[in-house]
């Protein structure tokens, strides 16, 4: 996830700035590393760029199909359906969740969220979030919380005592 994480982080800064679209592709294409900045240097050549006109818009079409492609996507929409809980705490499922939910490409409703992040819960949690029928995704990720925390700690009053 390199190449997302730094298109992401660069997208997020440049949402901050004032740049022109020439700016922002330029500021990006400095920032190019090792194979990266290899392969825009053959780009430029190939396609005739001008790195005083390019835009950010193409940069990022050019560079996601090159980077994030199709095949890559549908590979991390595929994480996204088989995602399970297993032996992450909820927090740490929570994230990887979110990671993943960008990749869904049909427009996805609330219900169809809450549904895919409870399928994937460890049973004990799943079974008993289900029993309260939370409506969000926010109410749904709060249950499975407390869940497992009033879980965790009478397993560790029984252990311990």
């Amino acid at each position: 996830m390199e190449d997302e994480t730094w298109l992401l982080d660069l997208s997020q800064y440049f949402s901050m700035q004032p740049y022109s679209s020439n700016t922002k592709a330029r500021c990006a294409i400095m920032h190019l590393c090792d194979f990266a900045s290899t392969w825009w240097r053959i780009e430029e050549r190939k396609i005739g760029l001008d790195i005083t006109t390019i835009s950010w818009e193409l940069f990022l079409e050019r560079f996601r199909a090159r980077f994030l492609s199709e095949h890559w996507r549908q590979r991390k929409a595929d994480e996204f359906h088989n995602l399970r809980q297993d032996r992450m705490i909820v927090d740490e499922y929570e994230q990887r969740f979110f990671e993943l939910r960008q990749y869904i490409e049909i427009v996805a409703d609330e219900t169809m969220f809450v549904y895919h992040f409870v399928r994937g819960l460890k049973d004990y949690i799943c079974r008993e979030v289900c029993m309260h029928e939370p409506k969000t995704l926010h109410a749904t990720i709060e249950k499975a919380r407390i869940i497992e925390e009033n879980h965790s700690s009478s397993a560790g009053d029984t252990i311990g005592g």
